[in-house]
């Protein structure tokens, strides 16, 4: 199993990929205040979740999380919510990228810095 560190991070960025590029059912009008607040959040769970996988599998596989490492991390998982927004844009006609969901994807990518910080702080003690 040596070789396959980042099978997790790798299922979850399938998955990611996959519902990103589904056709999603379509919402009445008076529901799309309710929608956003719900995707939003959706992709901020969804890239914190992603995230955290990723730097549990960096760390499994024998690397330590210091700031070089977290910061390559980040920028990884960060890129990958770009383009799957670029893909979105200019692929799929039936979904379009967004500049909101790019941010909530960054947003959740930080969040779990914030947790991996305390919880690798929580560690150390």
């Amino acid at each position: 199993m040596k070789n396959f560190h980042y099978l997790p991070t790798i299922l979850v960025a399938a998955t990611v990929t996959l519902l990103s590029v589904v056709r999603q059912p379509n919402v009445a009008v008076g529901e799309v205040i309710d929608k956003f607040n719900i995707d939003k959040l959706l992709h901020l769970l969804i890239y914190a979740f992603l995230m955290l996988v990723a730097t549990y599998d960096t760390k499994r596989a024998g690397h330590t999380l210091d700031i070089k490492t977290l910061t390559a991390v980040s920028v990884s998982v960060i890129a990958f919510g770009g383009v799957i927004e670029l893909i979105q844009n200019y692929f799929c006609s039936y979904r379009t990228g967004s500049w909101y969901d790019f941010l909530f994807n960054t947003l959740g990518v930080l969040t779990a810095l914030l947790i991996t910080k305390f919880i690798h702080h929580k560690d150390e003690n």
